[in-house]
């Protein structure tokens, strides 16, 4: 049986020593502590980048147009379209005729519109699809690429 000693890698990392200072004031002591700070790895190569105000302005009233939350179109139509069809099928199973005012309905009048849904559903989902991803692109273009810039001290 190994002994308890072995079972573990001594991994301790010394820390820096904290530097106190105290100063009085009056009847009052007061204490200071300030520890030296250790940036990790990432924040040594790191380095500032200066962007105006107004692209910052510019560039979120861009993503606030993505993340608005709107009626969702395309899905109410894609509903109305499910909707339209399935009384379209409803009609043939059940055997209405098309002389009757229902069949009227059913079979003249519910077609077009439930066409015209489907393809309005496939527009609007388009345009809600393509608008996000030219938006992107557009701040894409905008904003500064850190590897593209100069590093400065």
């Amino acid at each position: 049986m190994p002994k308890r000693e072995e079972e573990f890698d001594n991994q301790t990392q010394e820390l820096p020593v904290a530097d106190i200072k105290a100063k009085v004031e009056g009847e009052k002591i007061v204490q200071q502590y300030s520890y030296p700070v250790i940036p990790s790895s990432d924040d040594q190569e790191d380095f500032m980048i200066s962007i105006r105000a107004t692209n910052l302005r510019r560039w979120r009233e861009k993503l606030a147009e993505i993340s608005e939350n709107a009626i969702p179109w395309a899905e109410i139509l894609l509903a109305l379209t499910a909707i339209i069809f399935g009384a379209i099928v409803s009609a043939i199973v059940s055997g209405i005729e098309v002389s009757s005012t229902k069949g009227i309905w059913f079979y003249i009048v519910l077609p077009p519109i439930g066409t015209a849904s489907l393809v309005s559903q496939f527009f609007v989902r388009h345009i809600s699809k393509s608008r996000p991803a030219k938006i992107a692109e557009e701040l894409t273009r905008e904003i500064p690429n850190p590897e593209n810039t100069p590093k400065r001290g």
